[in-house]
């Protein structure tokens, strides 16, 4: 064996030591950096091994394996108040999700920040990899620090370049039943519900009172409406099932003109007499080919406009019932805020005290709402988000 042989296995030797002991510690230092990264979210994942990362700080005895980048968020009044409400935004779901759909606009990109966290063995909700490679501390000298990690310097630098276009974009696009503040989401939907508890007591107050004897007349006006209505609603039913019983037993379309409010809609009626006249007339053994292909022409046309016309009748037959209804909801509604100040403050009904607390907890959330809304509105109107300075 010549030297340069022995030189060439010496260094693929020393060359794949070399390769898996980088590979050890590569697995090793996922493992460590997610116990880090998970100390500085709201759920912090458990270590034994490494203490919680102090961004507020640089420590010289402390070594961090991610790549971080800094961005500072700065409001023109520097209040805590107002640091507090972005801090919140920022770190709210509906931002993440926000800035999930930025990503995944940009496949490779996204690709680059999440490569570390994936592979065949395991792989971690985007979610959450994401949730903890972005945190936010209060900053003395600025205002708001948003710490960026990566896996690499191109990465942490993506991920805060994306933030710095995604949020203040999110800010503007941001929907008044769509806010960006995690609380005013949540009062939100605790408004609507509490809305919805109090159209149903409504409801279930007027059916238990509604044979109550000394109803107002403008009560009982409204009770002769609902009353009108129902029967409306009850014939028009009876059509309803009539017509889904030929369709069903595949009876001849002709059968639905003797459906009665089909036969009286628009130019129903007309059409179906003038394709009686013109189906007589093609019976006719004195018509040439010319006149006879006429009369099929129209005979054709005459069917396709009746079959559109009916297809109307029936659409607009379903419509009329559900404005029907859409209308007795409302009368009844309407019979409860009259009934209110003659007699739902004495009557011992529990629903009726039920619906009391619904509408003072309502009232005192939705000034809740309004304040913090003000707030907010307040908080948006004027910041700057920029990269720390070095």
């Amino acid at each position: 064996m010549q030297t340069w042989h022995c030189i060439v296995i010496i260094a693929l030797t020393i060359g794949g030591f070399m390769y898996a002991t980088f590979l050890k510690e590569i697995d090793r230092e996922s493992e460590l950096t997610l116990e880090q990264l998970g100390s500085s979210v709201n759920t912090p994942l458990p270590t034994q091994e490494d203490p919680p990362i102090d961004f507020g700080r640089e420590k010289t005895n402390q070594k961090s394996t991610w790549a971080q980048k800094v961005l500072i968020l700065q409001p023109k009044e520097r209040t805590g108040s107002i640091i507090d409400l972005h801090q919140k935004a920022m770190g709210g779901e509906y931002f993440f999700t926000i800035l999930l759909e930025e990503l995944s606009s940009t496949e490779h990109t996204k690709g680059l920040i999440f490569s570390a966290f994936k592979s065949d063995l395991h792989s971690l909700d985007e979610r959450t990899i994401l949730e903890s490679l972005i945190s936010s501390i209060p900053d003395t000298s600025y205002g708001l620090s948003i710490i960026c990690r990566g896996h690499s310097q191109r990465t942490a630098d993506l991920l805060a370049e994306f933030i710095l276009r995604t949020y203040p974009k999110a800010l503007a696009l941001e929907k008044n039943d769509q806010p960006l503040l995690p609380e005013l989401r949540e009062k939100l939907l605790s408004i609507s519900l509490l809305e919805k508890e109090a159209e149903e007591l409504k409801l279930i107050i007027h059916e238990e009172l509604k044979d109550s004897p000394e109803d107002s007349i403008e009560v009982m006006a409204l009770q002769s409406e609902i009353l009108q209505i129902d029967q409306e609603v009850g014939s028009l039913k009876t059509h309803l099932i009539e017509i889904d019983s030929i369709h069903r037993n595949r009876k001849h379309p002709m059968n639905y003109l003797q459906v009665k409010p089909i036969a009286e809609f628009g130019n129903i009626k007309e059409l179906s007499d003038i394709l009686a006249q013109l189906k007589s007339l093609d019976k006719s053994t004195d018509l040439n080919d010319y006149t006879k292909k006429e009369v099929e022409n129209n005979i054709k046309a005459t069917s396709e406009s009746l079959e559109s016309a009916v297809v109307l009748a029936i659409d607009q037959i379903k419509g009329t019932v559900e404005d029907l209804l859409a209308r007795k909801k409302t009368l009844q509604t309407a019979v409860i805020d009259t009934l209110e100040t003659e007699r739902l403050a004495v009557t011992k009904n529990p629903a009726v005290e039920k619906l009391d607390d619904v509408r003072k907890r309502l009232a005192l959330l939705k000034n809740e709402f309004d304040a913090r809304n003000l707030e907010w509105m307040t908080a948006k109107k004027s910041f700057s988000l920029f990269p720390k300075p070095i």
